[in-house]
C-alpha cells in the first residue's frame, strides 16, 4: 500500500509538472498568435500605403504627359510664329526697297519735268516776232513739250501713289511685325512656364545613377534596370536592389545622360537656379 501511494504521488507530481507546461505553451502560442496580428496588421496598412502611392505615381504621370503635350503644342507654336515673323520681316525689307526705288524714281520724273517747264518757258519767250514758219515749227515743239510734261506729269503722279500704296504696306508690315514680336515673347513665357512646371513634376531633386563598364575586374554590380531605376548589389551574401531616378548601365551613351540632364541646361538658361553634381571615389569615372 505505502508502494502504491508513492507511485501515486510521483503520478500527481507529473500531472501537476505537465499542466505547468500545458499553460507555459499556452501561453506563448498567445503571444504568438498576437505577433502574428500585429505582423498581419503591419502588412495589410503597407499594402494600403503602396497601394496609395501607385495611384500617386499614375496621377503624377498623367499629370506628366500632359505637361509635354502642353510644351510641345507650345514650342510648335512659337516656330509658326518665328516663321511668320522672319516672312513679314522679308516683306519689310522688300517694300521699303520698292519705296526707296519709288522715291528715286519719283525725283527722277520731278527734275525731268522741271528741265520740261523750263523748256516751255523759253519757248514762249522767244517766240514773239518769229516768222509763221518759225512760230509752225515752234508750235510743233510746244505741243511736243507739252505731251512729254503731260507724260511726265502722269508718271510722276503714278510715283506718288506707288510711295503712297507703299508707305501704307510698310506700316501695315512694321504692324504686323510688333504683334508677332509680342506673340513670340508671350509664347516664350508661356514655354518657360510649362518646362518649370514640368521639371517640378519630375522631381526638383533628382538621383541618378551610372554604372561604368567593369573591363577585367570583379564585376560589384549584378543588374541594373534602365526603365524601373533600380542598381542590385551583392551584399551579406545576398543581392540588395537600390531605387535611383534613373539608372544608367554600363552601356549607356554620353547622349543618353546628356539627354536626361539637358532639361536642367534649359532651366538654367531660363533664369532658374540648376546645381549639377557628380558624386564618386576617385577612380569610378566622374569626369567621364
Amino acid at each position: 500500500v505505502e508502494r502504491l501511494k508513492a507511485s501515486l504521488a510521483d503520478e500527481q507530481a507529473k500531472v501537476a509538472t505537465a499542466g505547468d507546461a500545458s499553460e507555459e505553451q499556452t501561453g506563448k502560442f498567445a503571444e504568438l498568435v498576437k505577433d502574428r496580428d500585429s505582423i498581419q496588421a503591419l502588412l495589410d496598412d503597407a499594402t494600403a500605403q503602396g497601394k496609395e502611392g501607385a495611384e500617386e505615381v499614375e496621377r503624377l504621370k498623367a499629370s506628366l504627359a500632359e505637361e509635354q503635350a502642353k510644351l510641345a503644342k507650345a514650342g510648335s507654336q512659337l516656330a509658326d510664329q518665328g516663321v511668320e515673323l522672319d516672312t513679314c520681316k522679308a516683306e519689310l525689307s522688300e517694300a521699303s526697297a520698292t519705296l526707296e526705288k519709288t522715291q528715286l524714281e519719283r525725283e527722277a520724273v520731278s527734275e525731268k519735268l522741271a528741265v520740261v517747264e523750263a523748256e516751255y518757258r523759253t519757248f514762249k519767250a522767244v517766240s514773239n516776232g518769229k516768222s509763221s514758219a518759225e512760230l509752225a515749227d515752234q508750235l510743233n515743239k510746244l505741243v511736243e513739250l507739252e505731251g512729254d510734261r503731260a507724260s511726265q506729269l502722269a508718271k510722276l503722279q503714278a510715283a506718288e501713289g506707288s510711295a503712297e500704296a507703299s508707305k501704307s504696306f510698310v506700316a501695315s508690315l512694321r504692324e504686323q511685325v510688333v504683334d508677332l514680336k509680342q506673340k513670340v515673347a508671350k509664347a516664350d513665357a508661356l514655354r518657360r512656364k510649362l518646362h518649370n512646371e514640368l521639371q517640378e513634376l519630375k522631381g526638383n531633386i533628382r538621383v541618378f545613377a551610372r554604372v561604368r563598364p567593369g573591363g577585367g575586374e570583379e564585376r560589384s554590380v549584378v543588374a541594373v534596370d534602365d526603365e524601373v531605376g533600380s542598381v542590385v548589389v551583392p551584399h551579406n551574401n545576398a543581392p540588395a536592389a537600390f531605387k535611383f531616378d534613373r539608372a544608367f548601365s554600363p552601356r549607356a551613351t554620353q547622349e543618353e545622360v546628356f539627354d536626361e540632364v539637358s532639361n536642367f541646361v534649359q532651366s538654367a538658361l531660363d533664369g532658374f537656379n540648376v546645381s549639377l553634381f557628380a558624386y564618386g571615389q576617385t577612380g569610378s569615372g566622374k569626369t567621364h
